[in-house]
């Protein structure tokens, strides 16, 4: 980190987030948000920083940070959705397209992912609707289980190009 700029103390009660501007601890007032810092040398050169992943969708937060420090400057950060839940969770990312076309296999994917014991043969459990154009549920007697009227829809071909 750069010697002039320094972050936040962690809040024990939102790990290390201060959610200040845009919650209940607002109200504590702009003496409880300077405790998590250290005190300011009086020179320009002193920058602090925190970071609250809430203030991006609130409404409040830049009106209150605005009206406690007007020279703040505020960095936003975007990362793609996908790419941050999976470093959150573990997630097994499946192609859409192969689930429509080989559903067997990719639900065998699944099963493996999840860890499951009692593995279903999918190849057996579904049937293709030529009516619906997609895969269904194979129930007793040969008939078939499949999603309702809006689903399935078949869409134009797209150019490649």
């Amino acid at each position: 980190m750069h010697p002039d700029v320094t972050s936040n103390s962690p809040n024990p009660d939102s790990f290390e987030e201060l959610q200040f501007f845009n919650g209940p601890n607002y109200h504590k007032g702009i003496d409880w948000y300077m405790d998590f810092f250290p005190v300011p040398s009086n020179t320009s050169s002193d920058f602090f920083f925190e970071k609250s992943a809430n203030y991006f969708d609130s409404e409040v937060a830049p009106k209150r940070a605005m009206a406690l420090l007007p020279k703040a400057k505020i960095i936003t950060i975007l990362i793609n959705p996908a790419d941050r839940a999976y470093s959150w969770y573990q997630i097994l990312v499946l192609d859409g397209q192969l689930l429509r076309t080989e559903p067997a296999a990719t639900m065998e994917k699944v099963q493996k992912f999840l860890g499951l014991r009692n593995i279903a043969d999918y190849h057996k459990l579904l049937i293709f609707d030529l009516k619906k154009g997609f895969w269904c549920q194979l129930l007793d007697g040969n008939k078939s289980k499949c999603l309702g009227k809006s689903k399935g829809r078949r869409y134009p071909e797209m150019d490649s190009d």
